[in-house]
């Protein structure tokens, strides 16, 4: 599945990403420390694609849900 964060700017995640922002769309904004382990990976991983923000705290990180995010279905 393709994600469109800007005009003319796309980037793909996994069907397992997408099912992951849709548990976690009603619970933003939330700690990574809350995340079980095996999540905490791919939040790092969705981070870094922009589809979540950080906010970097004293001794975790935050996470919130990018609003320019529209989701393009193949």
């Amino acid at each position: 599945m393709k994600c469109e964060i800007a005009r003319g700017i796309r980037v793909y995640i996994t069907k397992e990403e997408y099912q992951f922002v849709v548990s976690v769309k009603d619970k933003v904004p939330f700690l990574l420390a809350n995340l079980p382990i095996e999540q905490r990976q791919m939040a790092t991983r969705l981070g870094d694609k922009t589809i979540f923000v950080r906010k970097k705290l004293t001794t975790t990180t935050q996470y919130n849900l990018n609003k320019n995010i529209k989701f393009l279905y193949e």
